[in-house]
């Protein structure tokens, strides 16, 4: 059993914003993300989804990274925030959760809705909805931490309960730098891996993403196993919503 690349990448790109980031555009200890914040109903990010690009290989950690011309997308996204009451099956949720609502092209499920808690200590992943059923994770998958700097490190392990499997993840900053997408040139991105192993299959994922401050992730590329690139997604246009 494996998740979809697409999904993989999805799950990362929540739409939370970093309150702070500082440092020049290099792997320093003063390149840090400190703090997580969300965003009010109806903030909305729109993206756009590659299969594996010619000559595009894994990067390296320092950057300029460039996803400004990759192609034409196989697939284009709009996430908005949305109240938990919104969504389907919310009644599985916690009544705070942190609801994105993912409307694409291209794919069988056109939207979905993915539920979040905000702690403390960072971001965490409880599940998704449609219109069908709802899916748990348990116990909830802490995907971002309050604090992120380079060179900072987390595992965990959820069952999920559509699939019944147990996936163990692997979390690693490993650079700072700037990235280049078609919303925008950000200075000061902090790179972070991703590695996702199943206790029904030898096969692993590797997810890559780049997180900006006061806009969330702007872009994902999904590996198969080793180097095998499947697909990227980049943020195309964001547009907040006043508080």
């Amino acid at each position: 059993m494996n998740l979809t690349p697409v999904l993989l990448a999805g799950l990362l790109m929540t739409g939370c914003a970093s309150a702070t980031i500082g440092g020049p555009s290099s792997q320093s200890a003063d390149c840090l993300i400190d703090g997580l914040t969300t965003w009010p109903v109806g903030t909305a990010w729109q993206e756009a989804s590659f299969a594996a690009v010619d000559g595009w290989t894994r990067p390296a950690p320092a950057g300029p990274w460039d996803f400004e011309a990759l192609g034409s997308p196989f697939m284009t996204e709009t996430r908005t925030v949305v109240a938990v009451g919104d969504a389907p099956h919310n009644q599985q949720f916690p009544p705070d959760s942190y609801v994105i609502q993912s409307e694409n092209s291209g794919a069988a499920v056109a939207r979905l809705y993915r539920f979040y808690l905000v702690g403390t200590d960072g971001l965490y992943w409880l599940g998704d909805s449609d219109p069908l059923l709802a899916v748990t994770v348990d116990p909830p998958q802490k995907f971002l931490p309050s604090t992120m700097r380079v060179g900072q490190r987390w595992e965990q392990q959820y069952r999920d309960s559509r699939y019944d499997v147990l996936v163990s993840t692997d979390h690693e900053v490993i650079g700072c730098g700037e990235a280049r997408v078609p919303a925008g040139r950000y200075s000061n991105s902090l790179l972070l891996r991703s590695t996702y192993r199943y206790s029904e299959s030898p096969s692993s994922s590797t997810v890559l993403t780049w997180h900006v401050t006061g806009v969330g992730m702007v872009a994902a590329a999904v590996f198969s196993g080793g180097d095998d690139l499947t697909s990227i997604s980049v943020l195309t246009e964001f547009r907040p919503t006043a508080r």
